[in-house]
């Protein structure tokens, strides 16, 4: 089924479902915790592959590249004075059937993907959280992308969604993660993340 295919008063029920549960605050201003984001979005590389005595990181971002917003990370090498050298693609866990489709028909097990989604580096970032990673948690984390791109299962709205990827890969890496936020606003989920990994 193509994403275009979903009948518009179907989509119309949908978002409204979504402005309930999901939809970020009304005027919300940007809250990103590196002023460079956007400068570093537009940077992506396809790919990230280990190099010997590299500083990497990994980025927990929450973004309105589709309604009602997504969180999603990247990954990379760190130059030495801390900026970005290298990064991923952008990596998250989207309804297959699009944005609308993922509002509409969320509360069904429905196709899900980790494929990027170029929106995501064109669209404001409103949260953000780095973490410096060593080699072996960064191998860690490949190994957990790897890992649930064979076995993630279906999308969720609720209980499988973008917030519960953004979670796992926080815990393949040794961060705590929030538990029983799924369905939260993605920048919710991500500044509490940043939260339960200050102290």
């Amino acid at each position: 089924m193509h994403r275009s295919g979903i009948v518009n008063s179907v989509a119309i029920v949908g978002l409204v479902i979504g402005l309930t549960g999901c939809a970020g605050l009304p005027g919300q201003t940007a809250l990103s915790t590196e002023p460079d984001i956007q400068a570093a979005a537009a940077l992506i590389t396809p790919k990230v592959l280990p190099q010997e005595n590299a500083s990497y990181f990994v980025e927990f971002r929450a973004g309105m590249s589709v309604f009602p917003g997504h969180s999603y990370f990247v990954h990379g090498v760190l130059a030495a004075d801390g900026t970005i050298q290298e990064q991923s693609d952008p990596i998250g866990f989207y309804p297959w059937l699009g944005p609308i489709g993922g509002v509409t028909l969320g509360w069904l097990a429905i196709p899900g993907s980790t494929e990027p989604d170029p929106a995501d580096t064109k669209t404001p970032t409103v949260e953000t959280y780095r973490v410096q990673l060593t080699p072996q948690q960064h191998a860690s984390l490949l190994d957990f992308i790897k890992d649930w791109r064979r076995t993630a299962g279906p999308w969720n709205l609720v209980f499988n969604n973008c917030n519960d990827f953004a979670a796992a890969a926080a815990r393949a890496v040794g961060l705590r993660a929030p538990e029983g936020l799924s369905a939260v606003p993605p920048y919710l989920h991500i500044r509490k993340m940043r939260t339960l990994n200050a102290s």
